[in-house]
């Protein structure tokens, strides 16, 4: 019985783990970050297209870009992720 019991608790433990490691969720970002990323889609795909949007979710935060080509980078953190300090300078802004 005790065994059991101590079976069915470690199994929930290592089943939240696994939960908590594995979901993400959306994750703001700054406008520089925005297109800093799109900068690097186009780059690296190829890209001709010029024009871009945010994605954005609940009170306006942005969390990722669409371009024009149909890409679209959302950001995305776990759960459990500590959420680092943003110290990036955007150089150019539009």
């Amino acid at each position: 019985m005790l065994y059991t019991l101590a079976l069915i608790a470690v199994s929930g433990i290592a089943a939240c783990f696994v939960f908590l490691s594995v979901a993400k969720r959306s994750a703001p970002i700054t406008p520089c970050e925005a297109e800093v990323m799109w900068t690097l889609h186009k780059k690296g795909s190829g890209c001709n297209h010029r024009k871009w949007q945010f994605i954005k979710h609940n009170e306006n935060k942005i969390i990722g870009f669409k371009c024009a080509c149909g890409y679209e980078y959302k950001q995305k953190r776990p759960l459990l992720a500590i959420t680092p300090n943003h110290s990036i300078e955007c150089l150019q802004y539009r």
